[in-house]
């Protein structure tokens, strides 16, 4: 599955990671690489526990064009990372 995640780098902190097509799902990462990596791990939480609450999840993924124009995501840098839902032990 491809998403895109937004990644916010404050002066002082590390990267947050946010993403916009399941809303609640967060990480956060010391270094660019690890924010990515912890953002594929978050993903896969998130859906895992949707599915164990007994629902679907319901991901629907925005345009790139639609989230660079959203003021709620001004400032952040768009990364597209695919994420295996179907064996989460290859990420």
């Amino acid at each position: 599955m491809f998403l895109y995640i937004a990644i916010n780098k404050d002066e002082n902190t590390g990267y947050g990671v946010t993403v916009p097509s399941l809303p609640g799902c967060f990480s956060y990462g010391d270094t660019l690489n690890q924010a990515i990596d912890e953002a594929k791990q978050a993903i896969l939480f998130h859906i895992e526990g949707i599915l164990e609450d007994g629902k679907e999840p319901e991901i629907q993924q925005p345009t790139l064009d639609t989230l660079i124009t959203n003021p709620d995501y001004a400032g952040v840098q768009w990364f597209g990372i695919e994420v295996n839902i179907d064996h989460p032990d290859t990420q």
